[in-house]
Parts: C-alpha cells; structure tokens; sequence
C-alpha cells in the first residue's frame, strides 16, 4: 500500500479518467469515501499536492478536506458541481485550482 510513501509530498492522479463514486461508470476507477480515507491516511502528513485534474470526478473528495497540510490542491476539468463548507479545515491551503468546473455558486 500507501505505507512505504510516507515521504510522499506530491499525489498527481490527472488523466485517469477517474469518476466519482455511483456515477455508473463501470470501467473507470472511483474515488469513493473508502477508497480516499484509507489510501491517504497513511501518507497524509507529508502530502502538499494533490492533482486530480482532467478526471470526470463530479463531486468534491470529502476526505482531501482531512489533508491539512496541503498546499496545492488541482481539480480542473472534472464535472465538480459543490464545493463543500469542510474546505475550510484545509489550512495550509494557498492554491485551489477549480477551472474547468460546473461549480454552482
């Protein structure tokens, strides 16, 4: 697993074609609650960047909202129609890339 990383400062998942989880794809993988918290728990003090960019994830991971040492967070061109209220909790956060979005205001 995500274990031996634990030094891991930079997560790039983009071009994955990566959904969200129920979107009824079938042939792509989906980031579902179970899937974020237990892969990232493990490398979650280290992690500065994360990149799920050009990915059709349509809604906002909830446990990324956890990583708060992130600095850098990269969702553009996915299908994100909310940002949740959580985003707050990310305090170290300086860039949030969000282009490219249905993003309801």
């Amino acid at each position: 697993g995500l274990d031996a990383l634990s030094h891991l400062q930079c997560l790039r998942l983009a071009h994955n074609r990566i959904v969200s989880q129920g979107s009824g794809d079938t042939k792509c993988p989906a980031l579902d609650s179970g899937w974020e918290l237990a892969k990232l728990a493990s490398i979650a003090d280290s992690l500065t960047a994360v990149d799920i960019s050009n990915n059709c994830a349509s809604t906002f991971p909830p446990a990324l909202c956890s990583l708060t040492q992130l600095t850098s967070l990269d969702l553009r061109s996915n299908q994100v129609r909310r940002i949740p209220e959580t985003l707050s909790q990310m305090v170290s956060l300086t860039k949030l890339y969000l282009d490219r979005n249905p993003v309801e205001h």
